[in-house]
């Protein structure tokens, strides 16, 4: 099956590869082929690839300069046509201008199994795994490489995946405690060690230690396109990151008595199960008592689709507060924490009193369009000092104890977790704080761990981050 960019896998560095002595040769169609190639359809099929919808690109390109999503479109098109000469051709063009992905390598693999042309597939696939592929399921099942899964050589390239996915499996580190002058100071070039491997335009990473920002690093562009430079004032839409302005006002709430939030949270549960057992028609497992705190307010009949809580805390929220959260952030969070940049809602073009927010990327690194639907956007400044509340001792009246209570009292209520962005984990160095949160080629991983009193906030601007994010915490605070 033809892979699209919503694909992931490690990118590093490569070059230019392509089949054969120096460049693939591609029959036109109606000409002689080699014996028992398959016969393409001379004749393009109406079909629209239907894999992984890719995000709408700013701007136009030209013939001439293509982005590689215009090339990646054409040969879904070919390939889901049966023109597979075609469909080679696009594929090769696609390694060409992204020689550091292994897409292009895998689709021509695909393109090449179904000319029967296997020598050369394997060379593709060889070469997608050494910039990165190793989803193994995948191969597996794709109809493209049923011929291609009868050769012996194929059973070795699996062998290989499993080999290096091993020796890649991340192995919990000791908790980093304390960081001292010297490696501070070379942290701006690990980052960005990181962030060109990656592939990754632009971010910016901010390291917390008790509560307060300690340093904040911005590497990159805010766009790859115009280079604009990238500041720790930029601003990024994080719409996930609602669930941390929530946590923080359940567990003011909570800490003036408004409620008892692990009651609150068991209600957020009993909803849920309630739901399924309307959706089903069948009584569910378990047995949990319908409880919640003084006052007895109503939840009313709206419900979350799926098991997300997010909708029925905020309702709970605005109930006892008579407020919209977003009012009710902006009055009690963003002025008593001293936040200058948050935006709820849509986000005004040219606003002259605010930064730009920086543009989303592709796989690829194409600049997207931006979204013009309403959301949340914050600066990397504003973020980090949000998220350092997890690990703050005492501050405005919030401890990260409080904070850390509200979580643990959903895990407890919960079992399945309240799905949110923000979430509390358990690993093998100790509990683990994440909000993880991504769309339109933007978002951020901020991870902390309460037993060092440390954590990092990491945003960036590409579709393919997350990765990044994580590396970036790994040598910052260590664990898992």
């Amino acid at each position: 099956m033809r892979i699209r960019a919503g694909l992931r896998a490690v990118a590093i560095a490569g070059s230019i590869v392509v089949a054969g002595e120096n460049c693939l040769a591609v029959t036109p169609p109606n000409s002689v082929r080699h014996p028992g190639e398959q016969r393409s359809v001379t004749a393009p099929r109406d079909i629209k690839a239907i894999y992984y919808p890719m995000a709408p690109r700013r701007g136009t390109t030209s013939a001439d300069a293509p982005y590689p999503e215009d090339v990646l479109q054409q040969f879904l098109d070919y390939h889901s046509a049966m023109q597979y000469e075609l469909s080679a051709e696009c594929a090769l063009r696609l390694i060409e201008l992204a020689p550091e992905r292994p897409i292009g390598h895998y689709n021509l693999a695909c393109a090449l199994t179904r000319l029967n042309r296997f020598d050369e597939a394997l060379r593709e696939l060889d070469r997608a795994v050494e910039l990165g592929w190793r989803n193994q399921a995948h191969l597996l099942i794709d109809p493209d490489l049923a011929s291609l899964r009868k050769l012996d050589a194929f059973g070795d390239l699996l062998t290989r995946i499993e080999h290096l996915a091993a020796s890649e499996e991340i192995v919990p580190m000791p908790l980093i405690k304390t960081v001292d002058a010297d490696a501070m100071a070379v942290l701006p070039e690990a980052i960005e060690d990181l962030r060109r491997a990656h592939c990754v335009p632009g971010a910016v990473v901010s390291v917390l230690e008790h509560g307060h920002v300690v340093t904040s690093v911005a590497v990159g562009a805010q766009d790859h396109e115009t280079g604009e430079i990238m500041t720790t004032d930029s601003l990024f839409r994080v719409d996930g990151a609602i669930d941390l302005f929530l946590a923080i006002a359940l567990a003011q709430q909570h800490e003036a008595g408004a409620w008892t939030a692990s009651n609150l949270m068991q209600q957020a549960y009993v909803e849920h199960i309630e739901m399924q057992r309307q959706r089903r028609g069948s009584q569910l497992a378990g047995d949990r008592t319908n409880v919640y705190a003084a006052p007895a307010w109503k939840l009313g009949n709206r419900r979350p689709s799926g098991f997300n809580a997010r909708p029925l805390l905020t309702m709970a929220l605005e109930l006892v507060a008579e407020q919209s959260l977003t009012q009710y952030c902006r009055e009690e969070i963003v002025e008593r924490y001293g936040l200058s940049s948050p935006v709820f809602g849509r986000l005004r073009a040219n606003q002259a009193d605010r930064p730009p927010c920086v543009t989303g990327h592709s796989l690829f690194g194409t600049p997207l369009a931006p979204d013009r639907t309403p959301g949340l956007y914050l600066a990397p400044h504003d973020l980090a000092s949000l998220f350092a509340l997890m690990l703050a001792r005492e501050q405005h009246d919030l401890s990260g104890k409080a904070l850390l209570d509200i979580l643990r009292d959903a895990r407890r209520a919960t079992p399945e977790g309240l799905g949110l962005a923000l979430d509390l984990q358990s690993t093998s160095v100790g509990e683990r704080v994440v909000l993880s949160t991504s769309q339109f080629g933007q978002g951020c991983v901020a991870v902390a761990y309460p037993r060092s009193g440390r954590g990092v906030v990491v945003t960036f601007n590409s579709e393919d981050g997350a990765a990044f994010a994580q590396d970036v915490a790994r040598i910052v605070l260590g664990g898992e």
